[in-house]
């Protein structure tokens, strides 16, 4: 599926939805930056020391050697991960919706 946005498809999203197109092209745009700096090539190394360091953490936590600091760590780094997640499937699912 070709996940590019042309002004063709703009404009008939527009004429077959509305105010409803023109809102859904906002939340677009605003999800936008956030989408291309995790596809960059730094966002993909912050997602992945992202990931690495709450795996070390959640190992401590299961071998039970975690401090109440790697703990709260821990819940920082699962907090954030799924928030970008969570805007990642929004961005998604609102492109699916245009294309």
């Amino acid at each position: 599926m070709d996940s590019r946005i042309d002004l063709e498809r703009i404009q008939h999203l527009l004429e077959k939805t509305g105010k409803h197109g023109a809102q859904l092209l906002s939340v677009l745009g605003k999800q936008a930056a956030f989408q291309r700096a995790v596809e960059s090539e730094v966002g993909q190394q912050l997602l992945k020391d992202a990931l690495a360091q709450a795996e070390q953490l959640l190992e401590k936590i299961v071998s039970d050697t975690a401090t109440d600091t790697d703990r709260a760590d821990f819940r920082a780094f699962r907090g954030i991960l799924l928030a970008w997640g969570a805007r990642i499937d929004a961005y998604r699912i609102n492109l699916e919706k245009v294309i």
